[in-house]
């Protein structure tokens, strides 16, 4: 589950780190406290509180995404622990199709 911020900051790394996964399928990342997961890419969410603008008075943004490991477990992360993240597409993409993970569908 993500957590709001209105830090200029997170803002930013919010918004640059989205553009990153999108172009991903596979990702290997650092959390800010060094913890290291890869897995393949299942959702990314990302939301402000446009609705909610004139009750609080100031824009809040949060992100997060899920990513599944080759032993099936699903991870939430929030875009806001993270500290770097590395596309792991042409190291692990045979890997993660034989673990029935993903499918490659060869071009036609």
């Amino acid at each position: 589950m993500s957590r709001w911020t209105n830090k200029p900051y997170e803002i930013q790394k919010i918004s640059e780190l989205s553009r990153q996964l999108a172009g991903s399928v596979i990702v290997h990342v650092v959390l800010e406290n060094g913890i290291s997961i890869e897995g393949a890419i299942r959702n990314i969410q990302i939301g402000n509180n446009a609705s909610s603008i004139r009750i609080d008075g100031g824009w809040n943004y949060y992100g997060n995404f899920d990513i599944e490991a080759l032993d099936n477990q699903l991870f939430n992360i929030d875009f806001c622990d993270v500290k770097s993240i590395t596309n792991m597409w042409n190291e692990r993409k045979e890997q993660y199709e034989k673990a029935g993970l993903i499918q490659i569908i060869p071009n036609i």
